[in-house]
């Protein structure tokens, strides 16, 4: 087949006839064209849309701050509390049924059932639960242990005051008094509210959607360490949300070089659906470094790419705290 086209490109019949460019036509002919634009659904005119932002670096502060009284209020104990109020009014073993053997060997409850118990209370979803108080161990004391998931939880007080939840909620408080330290920890996910007068002051009545870790340490000599990370919904009509982004605190008693500033990123959402991003220069963990002329308190705070100026906000209520973060 290659012979065959080598020679028909060779033959006379089909030799190529050089280019006049003379013969051909004095102007190339114009192809049609549409004057009219076509705009593409996918190109947004943002012309209209604010070319600065809603809030200044200071309010983003401001904002800050009333994150953080936020997570201060976001008490574990809320909703180990509002749980076990309704759990006590069980049907032990037969509304909601669990299986036995789980509690045996580890303090475990799982139950799936849609009940109503002798009390009046009543149970419908499907959980785990397990919780210690007071727990004594060789070298440390469980003040309280609380380990919920629900998918989803439906729980009626005789009163009608109800629990309804979707997600997970786990804390402990622990009391290391062999080493000199305690720790507690809060991990709350999902969706948890309280229809009711019981706990309609706490973060409970308000059914907040959250995603969101607080650990602290405290040495017996008084040094702390707080650590957050995760994400609130719904901070206040200015604040849609905020997000922690491995933000780490210390106090002085720890030898840090800097104790007036975390490290860090907090974020911060507007009313209008932009972000503020405050990025922080402290230590990044226990016992890392720092550069001093840097640690001042205060943060970039960035908006749309664009430095806007610096945010200080008093950081200090995620460190002073007494037995855990939440007192």
């Amino acid at each position: 087949m290659l012979l065959s086209i080598a020679l028909l490109a060779c033959s006379p019949e089909t030799a190529l006839t050089p280019f006049d460019p003379g013969s051909g036509p004095d102007e190339l002919e114009e192809l049609p064209s549409d004057s009219a634009e076509d705009p593409s659904p996918y190109i947004i005119d943002d012309s209209a849309s604010a070319e600065t932002p809603a809030l200044t670096a200071a309010e983003v502060g401001t904002a800050i701050e009333a994150a953080i009284d936020v997570v201060r209020a976001l008490s574990p104990h809320d909703i180990a509390d509002a749980y076990e109020s309704v759990w006590d009014l069980r049907d032990d073993g037969t509304c909601p049924y669990y299986y036995p053997e789980y509690v045996e060997l580890y303090n475990q409850y799982i139950w799936y059932d849609s009940c109503t118990a002798a009390s009046g209370a009543s149970f419908d979803g499907y959980a785990y639960y397990s919780a210690y108080h007071d727990y004594v161990g060789s070298y440390y004391t469980y003040d309280r242990y609380f380990s919920l998931y629900g998918s989803p939880v439906n729980m009626t007080m005789p009163n009608g005051e109800m629990l309804t939840g979707s997600g997970t909620a786990y804390m402990y408080d622990i009391d290391y008094w062999a080493y000199s330290f305690r720790a507690a920890n809060a991990t709350i996910q999902g969706t948890w509210r309280w229809d009711g007068a019981t706990f309609a002051d706490s973060w409970l009545g308000d059914g907040v959607s959250i995603d969101l870790s607080v650990s602290g340490t405290q040495y017996y000599a008084g040094a702390t360490y707080t650590s957050i990370n995760g994400s609130l919904a719904e901070i206040n009509d200015q604040i849609s949300a905020v997000n922690f982004d491995s933000v780490y605190l210390m106090n002085s008693l720890t030898g840090t070089n800097c104790a007036d500033e975390p490290g860090g990123t907090i974020r911060i959402r507007d009313a209008e659906g932009n972000w503020y991003e405050a990025t922080f220069n402290g230590p990044a963990y226990s016992g890392a470094p720092s550069f001093p002329a840097y640690c001042d308190g205060c943060a970039d705070v960035w908006w749309r790419g664009e430095n806007i100026g610096e945010a200080c906000p008093d950081t200090s209520g995620l460190v002073n705290w007494e037995s855990n973060p939440w007192n």
